[in-house]
């Protein structure tokens, strides 16, 4: 099985699930995308110590799921400040959690100036 596009097809089929739970999982940030282009219906969104959460894959939430009031990233070891920063956002957020991030102060483009 092809786990990109079942992540796609699973997302097509479940498009009214208010509430999606993937800590400790391996989502990558394609199915994040996938995720938050066809689950817009989400309001709670867990992705809690999964190590491939990057800053794009923030940026692909933030865009697609304007109507999230929950949200946890917390030891997401991929994201940095600047993908937190990505999250002020999303206006709707009534819970975040951010904590462990051990998020580097400058993001590598930042660093490489």
């Amino acid at each position: 099985m092809n786990l990109v596009c079942d992540s796609q097809v699973i997302a097509e089929k479940l498009t009214n699930l208010e509430e999606l739970c993937l800590a400790e999982t391996g989502v990558t940030p394609l199915a994040l995308h996938h995720i938050s282009r066809h689950l817009t219906s989400l309001r709670r969104l867990d992705l809690s110590r999964c190590k491939q959460v990057t800053d794009g894959a923030v940026g692909s939430v933030v865009s697609g799921l304007a109507s999230l009031n929950w949200l946890s990233v917390a030891q997401c070891s991929q994201l940095t400040n600047d993908g937190v920063k990505q999250l002020e956002k999303l206006k709707q957020l009534k819970h975040l959690d951010v904590s462990d991030l051990n998020a580097p102060e400058q993001s590598a483009a930042e660093q490489s100036e």
